[in-house]
């Protein structure tokens, strides 16, 4: 018998059916029943029928249950779920009914790629989008603004390339595998926003460990006038010796930071801009009365640990350098440091690209 969708059965999709394409209205889920992809070799393709405008619910609940789970597991093989054809208005992928999680997992090996749809949380009090990727994530297309628990883990690779991401959640990158462009994480949006809720083990919003590279680009859109957006309401941490390079295509990205960025123990580097762009933070005299940037830049220093850690501005403004010395934008511990005394700032210039590079004075 070939595999059907139900939204209210627990089925596992195998290597026996070879790689398929199914057409449906959408790919629901109810609460308590989960889908597993072990089909080593093969791709499953849930295309979602033109004339619907609801990709998936998981799950679909009428109250909350702790003891109930929908899990959506991608053990082995490609799992594909995509509009029959793309439309104005877009196609939604729903998640966490009546506050119920459902739990994502990508195997290492396996792949999930969600392409052309609005992924949301379907209501105020619903819940958390569970993620734990030691596999391909591929999100193309559509946008992302659901609330998440994501854990992308040692093998895994996640891309985005999406018109609006709204990182709401807890974000953990411990990958040191690599995707295509060089990185573990990259996330390719127009607009941008990263906040802060519960803060796994007292980490904030987006913490990159161990030998993870992301890159977080900024880049134009062709249909919205307010490309260029970018909000971080939680703390963007870095510890061991991750990598983490923001680049945008303009110069102060209307850039809204109400936390800031946290160097831990270990040789992170954290780099503003690259080559052939600006570096998307700029600094203004006004900054110290008005509290603007204060203290965003926060390393954190013991004894025992040290820090080794960096920053990195790339093609920045005529006025930088002097701006940065003179402001309160580095922290140590959470005070305020102080230019040669705590820490040092040097320009240099490599290639024909200049740049300013900041570091704790060890």
């Amino acid at each position: 018998m070939s595999f059907e969708w139900k939204s209210d059965d627990n089925a596992v999709y195998t290597a026996d059916e070879g790689s398929r394409v199914i057409y449906g209205d959408g790919f629901d889920k109810l609460l308590g029943f989960s889908f597993t992809m072990d089909a080593l070799d093969c791709e499953l393709n849930l295309k979602i029928n033109a004339d619907s405008d609801c990709a998936f619910m998981w799950p679909v609940a009428t109250e909350f249950s702790e003891s109930k789970k929908t899990n959506i597991n991608v053990q082995n093989g490609t799992l594909v779920i995509s509009p029959e054809r793309l439309t104005p208005v877009g196609i939604i992928g729903k998640t966490g009914e009546k506050g119920n999680r459902v739990y994502i997992t990508v195997n290492d090996g396996a792949v999930l790629k969600i392409k052309d749809i609005h992924m949301v949380t379907h209501e105020k009090e619903a819940g958390r989008c569970d993620w734990k990727v030691s596999g391909d994530l591929i999100m193309n297309g559509g946008s992302y603004d659901s609330t998440s628990a994501f854990k992308l883990l040692e093998g895994g690779c996640w891309t985005l390339n999406q018109e609006y991401v709204n990182l709401s959640g807890d974000f953990v990158i411990d990958s040191s595998s690599v995707n295509d462009f060089g990185y573990c994480c990259l996330i390719n949006a127009a607009n941008l926003s990263l906040v802060g809720i519960e803060s796994v083990e007292n980490d904030g919003s987006f913490f990159i460990k161990g030998n993870s590279k992301v890159k977080i680009s900024i880049d134009k859109s062709p249909i919205s006038e307010y490309a260029g957006e970018v909000s971080i309401e939680g703390w963007v941490i870095l510890q061991d010796k991750a990598k983490l390079t923001f680049s945008s295509f303009k110069r102060d990205s209307d850039i809204n930071i109400s936390c800031g960025f946290e160097l831990r123990k270990g040789t992170t580097e954290l780099t503003f801009g690259e080559a052939g762009k600006p570096c998307p933070i700029i600094f203004d005299s006004s900054d110290v009365k008005s509290g603007r940037y204060k203290g965003i830049f926060n390393f954190i220093h013991n004894q025992v640990d040290g820090n080794g850690g960096s920053l990195v501005f790339i093609n920045p403004a005529d006025n930088f350098f002097d701006l940065l010395i003179k402001g309160d934008y580095i922290n140590i511990n959470g005070a305020p440091a102080t230019y040669k005394k705590d820490y040092l700032a040097y320009p240099f210039k490599q290639g024909g690209v200049e740049s300013v590079v900041v570091a704790l004075k060890q």
